[in-house]
């Protein structure tokens, strides 16, 4: 559970810090004679260490959340760098053979559908062993001068599925993916190259 993951959220371990806090307090009010100053310490060392597991460790969800954060800058910024870099080389879906097909429909997109902001209304990751599914519906605003918004379509609700797979140096890339929803409508790969 992601809220008891000290490696993940610091929070938990910021709850035990301010219960130490209380406990030292309540002490030095019942035991003035046992105060010092280094019980202090002990709140503030739980602290440190909630924020240094955070920032030091990156656990396999972090890792595919990263991942989506990156793709979904770079498709804003218009950057197909930072999402070759996500991409696994052997990428493959319904509709794209490889990753080059994949990055061209990136780069056609850039151009007539450019995307202003992209706002995540829900996600779900979901890992098992080397693999992983990340499955999210997402508001996407196009940039009024787009194509596509000059057709009158200036928002669209998306709901994609993509499907990540564990590198030997512990990164996590995509390697396919899937349209499911576009406007609560189901649909996928096949049906879009169709259009």
């Amino acid at each position: 559970m992601y809220i008891l993951n000290i490696f993940e959220n610091p929070f938990l371990l910021l709850i035990v810090a301010f219960a130490v806090t209380i406990s030292v307090w309540v002490l030095r009010i019942l035991r003035p004679e046992k105060s010092t100053w280094r019980q202090s310490l002990i709140p503030l060392s739980i602290v440190v260490i909630a924020f240094g597991l955070d920032y030091l460790f990156k656990t396999d969800n972090e890792k595919i959340q990263n991942a989506v954060k990156t793709s979904k800058k770079a498709f804003v910024a218009q950057q197909i760098g930072p999402i070759t870099e996500v991409i696994s080389e052997d990428y493959s879906d319904a509709a794209h053979s490889s990753k080059t097909l994949i990055l061209a429909y990136c780069q056609a997109l850039f151009e007539v559908a450019p995307v202003k902001k992209v706002s995540m209304l829900s996600k779900n990751v979901n890992i098992q062993g080397q693999t992983a599914d990340f499955t999210a519906e997402a508001v996407i605003r196009f940039d009024e001068k787009s194509e596509i918004a000059q057709m009158g379509k200036s928002v669209m609700l998306v709901k994609f599925r993509l499907h990540f797979k564990k590198t030997p140096d512990k990164s996590w890339l995509v390697n396919s993916s899937d349209i499911l929803e576009i406007d609560r409508k189901p649909l996928n790969w096949s049906y879009i190259k169709n259009i």
